[in-house]
Order: C-alpha cells, then sequence, then structure tokens
C-alpha cells in the first residue's frame, strides 16, 4: 500500500446505490472512494445478503480494497466528481 494514501475507516454502505463509499487521505486532500456490491463479490467470491454480511465482507479484503483504490489514486484515475470508483 502507498504509504501517502491513508484509508479512514469509516466504511459506510449505501443500500440504494449498491455501494460502499470510504475516504482516503492523499497529498491532494481528501478522495471519496466508491466499490460496488458487485466488486466486492468478485473480489470476495461470496454472496453476503444482509447489511452486515456485506460490511464484515468488505472488512476481509479491505487490504486488497485499498490496494486497488491506491492504484488508481496514483494513476490520477478520478471520475467526473473527483472520486475514485470501483464498480
Amino acid at each position: 500500500m502507498n504509504q501517502s494514501i491513508i484509508f479512514n475507516d469509516n466504511v459506510v454502505w449505501h443500500a440504494a446505490e449498491q455501494e460502499f463509499v470510504l475516504t482516503a487521505m492523499t497529498t491532494f486532500g481528501a478522495v471519496t472512494c466508491r466499490i460496488s456490491r458487485q466488486r466486492l463479490h468478485s473480489i470476495q467470491h461470496i454472496t453476503a445478503v444482509t447489511d452486515d454480511e456485506l460490511l464484515a465482507s468488505f472488512e476481509c479484503c479491505r487490504d486488497e480494497i485499498e490496494e486497488l483504490l491506491s492504484q488508481r489514486i496514483g494513476e490520477q484515475d478520478f471520475s467526473e466528481d473527483g472520486s475514485i470508483c470501483l464498480y
């Protein structure tokens, strides 16, 4: 993981959007990061159903997710709204 990028522990599940949202602190400032439920399933290879199961699945592969997000931040692969998305 890139040491100049620090991920906050503030992961939030947004059921309506079917995505997780967390914040990364970078040299550019705060970056909102979004990870879809489908992307989590492709990384974790399980089918979580409840919100608690989804959050537990996220935490199980958090290091891998943060590495993927770090790569995107390093490549400056930002969405139009300035966020990093893994969909």
